[in-house]
């Protein structure tokens, strides 16, 4: 009210700015929030939360309601495809209500690998499952620059090359080194990038491009 933004000025005039009708910087709006939470919660409690939180607890809220992932994800304006399995967790009650009724079935099926040994072939025929050869993720960070890496989405793993990195903040609000994976694109999804926190995630190197 005491520096409106009439006509065409509300096209470019931040909804949030400082007196020279510039945008606040994240860390500026950071410094902001862990001051008023620690204030309220105190310092160590106040550490685990920043401005990402409250998206996250918009998702959360969207999925116990009943929104499907794909509006999820428009909403909460993330561009990589597996934000919303990452971040949209299950409420604790949803949760226990699915463990209990698990624990009422009955499961009898089985696994090539998990029967009984009948012949000498057995270990060429263990060969053959896939899982015995499914690369573990990997852990720590990648060796170089433009390294290749998949990365787990959910069920699936999307290939990319890492092309950056920089200090930022992990999902819990600490300080972290977060890497920018830009994806190949695939049937379904065009090439785009996403920037990581790698020691939250399930990923593994690959051979570098010929």
């Amino acid at each position: 009210m005491e520096s409106p933004a009439r006509g065409s000025a509300r096209r470019h005039t931040p909804l949030f700015a400082d007196e020279h009708r510039l945008p606040y910087s994240y860390f500026t709006l950071n410094d902001w929030l862990q001051k008023t939470l620690t204030a309220l919660i105190g310092a160590q409690a106040a550490a685990a939360f920043s401005w990402h939180s409250f998206r996250i607890e918009l998702a959360c809220l969207l999925r116990a309601a009943g929104c499907p992932d794909s509006l999820i994800r428009l909403i909460c304006r993330w561009k990589c495809p597996g934000s919303v399995q990452k971040y949209a967790q299950v409420g604790t009650a949803e949760n226990v209500t699915w463990l209990q009724r698990a624990h009422g079935v009955r499961f009898d099926a089985v696994r090539t690998n998990n029967m009984v040994a009948l012949d000498k072939y057995a270990d060429a025929y263990a060969q053959l499952d896939g899982q015995a050869f499914r690369p573990a993720p990997a852990r720590g960070v990648p060796s170089r620059l433009r390294a290749r890496v998949e990365v787990e989405w959910g069920t699936e793993w999307f290939a990319g090359v890492v092309t950056s990195s920089k200090q930022g903040l992990s999902s819990s609000g600490s300080p972290a080194t977060v890497y920018r994976v830009l994806y190949d694109a695939t049937a379904q999804y065009r090439a785009q990038s996403c920037w990581h926190d790698l020691a939250e995630i399930n990923w593994r190197s690959l051979p570098a491009s010929p």
